[in-house]
């Protein structure tokens, strides 16, 4: 919000791709002087002061969560497999950072499960199977592999863990070949979630209610961000006047985001304007009779009161 036109006139005259991309994004916020609300942002490159608040808190919270849960669960050597990307490349490097095993990384932009099967029989070799695991990168990869693995490959004989895009996927328990490997290997991934909180899940049901459509799928929480980010731009607004300069909105913003709890909790910031405090759910795909489905496993929880991996199973 804010400068609004600017931006309009940025996306008629570059392309809305260029824009939107991480650096577009940001130089069109530096030449319009538009204040921006992120409801889904989460890359660790994004954290520098600007003027985008994001209610997503940056991945370096996520990998965090991540590698407290590979030392809760035992690991200590992480293999690392992704179509080679940016944004993967990211993402590899940040749960490294935090990681205190051995990492290994495997990057390509095909053949993955061939490329994995060495770094994964040197590891067996040297570390016990329980001790070792797969970081598989990607909202496909995971159902790509698992799909196509043989019977006896050694990237069944060690546990998995994927990143949030592929979180709560339906289509890999679903799906009757995937589904019984994904249980095999314990899948387990993250999703940024109320529920390691352990509060304002009453006002979140409240507006699935308020909200329910046809489908009956819950509310995300990125939509809840959503919500709390137009309440934060109102009341910027109404304490500073619809006039207010951009230098001034941004001062009311950033100081109602300091003291609110949106329906998505604290919404306090960081210095770089990231949310301060955070939650996640980690679920595994487990099988359920003759069923598969995304078992809650473990929370995490970043917040002034308590810090850390809570064990669900």
């Amino acid at each position: 919000f804010q400068a609004e036109d600017g931006i309009r006139d940025l996306v008629r005259s570059r392309g809305l791709g260029d824009v939107y991309k991480r650096q577009g994004m940001a130089q069109a916020v530096d030449e319009t002087g538009a204040i921006l609300i992120n409801a889904s942002g989460s890359l660790a490159s994004m954290a520098k002061e600007d003027r985008i608040v994001r209610l997503t808190p940056n991945a370096e919270h996520r990998a965090k969560a991540m590698a407290a849960l590979l030392a809760k669960d035992g690991i200590e050597h992480l293999i690392v497999l992704y179509r080679d990307s940016e944004t993967a490349d990211e993402l590899h490097k940040t749960v490294k950072r935090y990681f205190a095993g051995r990492v290994t990384a495997v990057a390509g932009s095909e053949h993955l499960d061939e490329m994995a099967r060495g770094p994964v029989e040197k590891a067996l070799a040297k570390t016990a199977a329980d001790k070792v695991a797969m970081f598989v990168i990607g909202p496909n990869e995971p159902r790509r592999l698992l799909d196509a693995l043989t019977p006896d490959s050694p990237l069944l004989a060690v546990r998995w863990y994927g990143d949030e895009s592929i979180a709560k996927d339906e289509r890999l328990i679903a799906t009757q070949a995937v589904a019984p490997r994904a249980a095999q290997v314990r899948f387990t991934c993250p999703t940024y979630s109320l529920e390691g909180f352990g509060l304002f899940l009453p006002q979140v049901q409240s507006l699935g209610y308020l909200l329910k459509t046809d489908s009956d799928a819950p509310v995300l929480t990125l939509a809840i961000n959503a919500y709390d980010a137009l309440w934060l731009a109102a009341r910027a607004y109404e304490r500073a006047g619809v006039d207010a300069s951009p230098e001034e909105l941004w001062e009311k913003l950033t100081n109602q985001a300091n003291h609110v709890y949106g329906l998505g909790g604290p919404t306090f910031l960081d210095v770089n304007g990231d949310r301060l405090f955070c939650a996640y759910t980690f679920y595994t795909v487990a099988q359920e009779g003759t069923q598969y489905c995304w078992k809650p496993t473990a929370l995490y929880r970043h917040a002034a009161f308590l810090s850390g991996i809570i064990a669900l199973d």
